[in-house]
């Protein structure tokens, strides 16, 4: 479901996209370093959101989504690592 960002980047402040979730009224996105949250979002309508804050450089991070509707949330997709030059 996640599509961007992967591999390495430039941006601190990179713009996570994903594929229509199926179902999915809005959507929640999860970034990791780790194991540790570093940045949530929920309620996204649309199918990218840019983050809120800069991420850490150098290392590498996790994301991943989920769609949300009136039923619940649906299962988190498969994370997607990327790092920040």
């Amino acid at each position: 479901m996640g599509v961007s960002p992967k591999g390495t980047i430039i941006a601190t402040r990179p713009t996570f996209k994903w594929k229509k979730v199926g179902g999915g009224a809005s959507c929640e996105v999860r970034v990791y370093k780790g194991t540790r949250l570093l940045l949530k979002k929920t309620g996204c309508k649309a199918h990218s959101w840019r983050a809120s804050k800069a991420l850490p450089r150098k290392v590498y991070l996790t994301w991943k989504v989920r769609g949300v509707n009136s039923a619940g949330a649906g299962t988190w997709s498969t994370a997607l690592r990327f790092k920040i030059r």
